[in-house]
């Protein structure tokens, strides 16, 4: 019945993220978008789940939740820092006779900034992570 209640949730135009244990969630941890399982569950929910919680909690989850918005907005912004520029410079070099070495140079610092983009969560990381003492 879990997996036929991840469906309907699913007609119902939402997302599910089903959390399972046992070789009865093995169905409904297919059928779910986001999949979760914890460490030390049967060997077919933690091979099934996309997702395993190795310090057998829960409690992860928020900042697991909170990871994956932070990526969905990187890469929005990412694609609008390269997309823009680039359709920007193709109309250029089209319609306003831009110049090559100017279009090539306007794709390159593109590139840079997306580049940047993608890399930011690592800084982000590195700033806040404790000093060793």
């Amino acid at each position: 019945g879990k997996a036929a209640w991840v469906e309907q949730l699913q007609r119902e135009g939402h997302s599910v993220c089903f959390v399972g244990d046992g070789i009865n969630d093995a169905i409904a941890l297919k059928k779910a978008q986001v999949s979760v399982s914890l460490c030390g569950a049967t060997t077919i929910a933690t091979d099934t789940a996309q997702i395993v919680l190795m310090d057998q909690t829960l409690s992860p989850l928020p900042m697991l939740l909170d990871l994956s918005h932070e990526l969905e907005r990187n890469l929005m912004t990412s694609l609008f820092l390269v997309t823009v520029p680039c359709c920007l410079v193709i109309g250029g070099v089209f319609f306003l006779h831009v110049g090559v070495p100017l279009a090539v140079s306007a794709y390159t610092a593109t590139f840079a900034a997306g580049v940047t983009n993608a890399m930011l969560p690592m800084l982000r990381q590195r700033l806040t992570a404790p000093v060793p003492s």
